[in-house]
Formats: C-alpha cells, sequence, structure tokens
C-alpha cells in the first residue's frame, strides 16, 4: 500500500495515486470543476501538478512559468488553517511576496473572510456555469428555440448515431481530438497546445479514469464527442467537448445527447468556465445557466 505523503512533502500527481486523491474528493463532494482526480490528472504536466496531506485536509500545489499556486483544500475538517499553512509555505519557498490559491470556492473564500488576515478576489472568468439537466436535455421554451432549430435542420439532413464511447471509439476520438488541434492552429497557442494534450491524457487512459464518454458517428466516423463524471452526487461536470467543422450544429446536438443518454439521472450539469474569451462566454450563456459557481483567489493580507 503506497505511503500517503504528509505537508510539506508533495509529490508529483500520478496515475497510481488516483485512488487515494478520488477518495478523498468524493467525500468531500466539491462544487467547483477542478476538484476531480481526472482534471489533475489530465492537467498535471502542464501545470506540474503535486499533492500532499495536511492533516485530514488534501492539499494540492501548481506552478505555471515559475509561478508556484494552490487549489483550495480539499477535506472536512476547518480548511482555512490548510489554506493559512499552504500560502505561508509558498511564500517560504517562492520568495514571492504574494503567493495564492485559485479558483477556491464561495464556502472557503466565507470563512477566511469571516477570520481575517487574507486578501480574497473574484476572478469571474473562472467561474463555472451550472445548468439544469433537464433543460439541457429537453431544450424547451422560447429562450431554447435557436438550439431546437439547430438540432431539427441537423438530424433532418444528416442520418447520425449516437453511441457510448467504448474502446473501439477512443482512436477516432483521438484523431478528432488532433483534427481540432490543427484547425485552432494550436503550435501557435501554448494555452490551445495544452488542452490538447491534457485531452490526450484523458483519452489516453480512458478506461482506467472510468469517464463517462458520448460520440456521434456519421457514416460510422466520430464527428463530435464529449466526456464527463460525477462532480459530486447532484452534479455532473464535462471534462471535453470536441466537434468537426465539417458539419454545422453538431456542438448543439452532442451537448443535448450525451446529457439525455448520460446525465438525466443527475439534476445539474457543470460544464466548466469560459477563461474570459467572448466567444466561449458567449456559447455557454447561450445556454441560459441555473447559476454561476463562484470561484476566489485568496492570499495573506501581510
Amino acid at each position: 500500500m503506497m505511503e500517503v505523503p504528509h505537508f510539506p512533502d508533495f509529490k508529483p500527481v500520478e496515475f497510481s495515486d488516483r485512488e487515494i486523491i478520488r477518495e478523498r474528493l468524493w467525500a468531500f463532494q466539491p462544487v467547483t470543476s477542478e476538484l476531480t482526480f481526472t482534471n489533475i490528472f489530465m492537467w498535471r504536466t502542464y501545470y506540474r501538478f503535486t499533492w500532499c496531506m495536511h492533516g485530514e485536509n488534501l492539499l494540492i500545489a501548481g506552478d505555471v512559468l515559475n509561478n508556484p499556486f494552490g487549489l483550495q483544500p480539499a477535506g472536512r475538517t476547518s480548511r482555512v488553517e490548510s489554506t493559512r499553512e499552504l500560502l505561508k509555505w509558498f511564500q517560504h519557498n517562492s520568495g514571492s511576496a504574494r503567493c495564492t490559491l485559485e479558483r477556491c470556492d464561495f464556502s472557503l473564500a466565507r470563512e477566511c473572510s469571516d477570520r481575517g488576515g487574507f486578501i480574497i478576489e473574484e476572478t469571474p472568468e473562472h467561474f463555472d456555469y451550472v445548468y439544469s439537466s433537464d433543460k439541457l436535455i429537453h431544450l424547451t421554451g422560447r429562450a431554447y428555440h435557436a438550439k431546437r432549430n439547430h438540432i431539427q435542420q441537423f438530424t433532418r439532413e444528416h442520418p447520425f448515431e449516437y453511441r457510448e464511447i467504448d474502446v473501439d471509439l477512443i482512436g477516432q476520438c483521438r484523431e478528432l481530438s488532433d483534427e481540432w488541434c490543427r484547425r485552432r492552429n494550436c503550435a501557435g497557442n501554448e494555452r490551445l497546445r495544452a488542452e490538447w494534450k491534457a485531452a490526450r491524457e484523458a483519452l489516453d487512459h480512458f478506461e482506467e479514469l472510468e469517464l463517462t464518454g458520448g460520440a456521434l458517428l456519421i457514416d460510422g466516423v466520430v464527428e463530435a464527442f464529449s466526456a464527463g463524471e460525477l462532480l459530486n452526487e447532484k452534479t455532473a461536470v464535462i471534462h471535453m467537448e470536441k466537434a468537426s467543422s465539417k458539419y454545422h450544429g453538431l456542438y448543439t446536438l452532442i451537448n443535448q445527447r450525451f446529457s439525455e443518454h448520460e446525465w438525466s439521472s443527475v439534476p445539474f450539469i457543470n460544464r466548466e468556465q469560459d477563461l474570459g474569451e467572448p466567444g466561449l462566454r458567449k456559447a455557454k450563456q447561450s445556454y441560459f445557466p441555473e447559476k454561476m459557481e463562484k470561484k476566489y483567489r485568496i492570499s495573506l493580507a501581510s
């Protein structure tokens, strides 16, 4: 049995850590999209994620371009002291005057505000879009009129098949992800290249991560796919969604079919953040989220 690392002895995130990290995250029942083992694992190279335990709380540390940061502590005991100790450790080891915890939930922000000694800032670009599963499935009402039209037009013009992703479809999903990357010129965009690499990690370990996925096939070829998992007992989180540029309406259709076939049993679907990109923000807002899961940046006041 693997020895669990304890603060401040962080270790790099590896697939062999999955059961330990997943068990602690599930017990925590997170509301923000970052806190699943899949998300941490698929982004571990880009963010250089490491982890350890501080008491009963799971700590995740990262580093981008020599800028260290942490995710919020996850656990059932008080997270304020874990937050304070992690920030102090960052300051001592990085030499930076202001180290931060990123993408923290409202609960931790409120706890830290009540205790004092912290600077707390909203980060709207990281707010999660949380939707009613029922609304994404049925698209009823005037607000979704355009979405229904896109689907009706697509289904009239293109015979297609919806299939749950299995080992036989993974290769085609990789090819579609690669095509998406070429189309977006990932080679010239570090963030998009990182997104492509993260998607490849998830696809390469799809079965081991126990992800749920759905794909749209036209003439036997995967032209769109989506994949996610449960974030908590009431919410699914969507980690990936890719579609070919050959057909208009694929994104609308895969969103609706994936929600219908795989997530009708949970009331909410978290489709992650818009990262401050106007086009992505417009697309996510067009589905009228039930709520925005706010996130915060937390640092020490002195």
